[in-house]
């Protein structure tokens, strides 16, 4: 609950200075958006399932002390989550304009999230993990690697989005493509986290 308030909180304040700092053309651009995003969000909606479910299974075991079926049920739901988002990366990369043409009529409108869909697309398996990863902290009981690894992500969208804001021919993509990199950077130290505290909760704790 904390992360997705603190992730919720801060994502609303990223939008509000972009929103401060962007000129009219650029603010209108960036609401043609949303049919894209509610792609996005529709697209993460079984693999967000999947990972709520990891939680209570992993839990179970952490009290039983069975390290090797906390680990089993971690492998299991990162493969599944991770063939998932990559089978909707490739149904998003073949058919952008058809999706965003459920919600858009004009060419402009669908030209724009034709463009966010195929770039965030790159980033739909990292996100299938870290949804994984996140259920699993909660598991072991840790919460603030989710919560750390969330705000790493989110400064390293905010701080170069809004100098860049500031820089001539500055444009969406570039938000777009800083995004993906830091889904992939959120990727990265949550696995490291997540295999440190594994390794301290499973191969110490689950012994004594």
């Amino acid at each position: 609950m904390v992360q997705s308030a603190f992730y919720a909180f801060t994502l609303c304040w990223t939008w509000l200075l972009l929103r401060l700092k962007c000129d009219v053309a650029f603010r209108s651009a960036m609401a043609l958006l949303w049919p894209a995003d509610a792609w996005r969000w529709v697209v993460a909606g079984p693999v967000v399932a999947l990972g709520f479910s990891v939680a209570p299974v992993a839990g179970q075991n952490v009290g039983a002390k069975l390290g090797a079926r906390v680990r089993e049920a971690y492998r299991s739901a990162a493969w599944l989550a991770a063939g998932t988002m990559v089978a909707l990366a490739v149904i998003v990369n073949v058919a952008p304009r058809a999706l965003a043409g459920i919600f858009l009529h004009e060419d402009a409108p669908i030209q724009v999230s034709t463009d966010y869909l195929r770039i965030v697309s790159w980033s739909f398996l990292a996100s299938g993990v870290i949804f994984v990863n996140s259920s699993l902290f909660q598991a072991l009981g840790r919460t603030w690697p989710s919560l750390a690894s969330s705000a790493l992500r989110l400064t390293a969208v905010l701080a170069p989005v809004l100098w860049l804001s500031t820089r001539p021919g500055f444009s969406l993509t570039m938000i777009w493509y800083l995004t993906t990199a830091s889904i992939v950077l959120q990727l990265v130290v949550s696995s490291w986290l997540l295999r440190r505290e594994l390794t301290r909760t499973l191969d110490h704790h689950l012994t004594h």
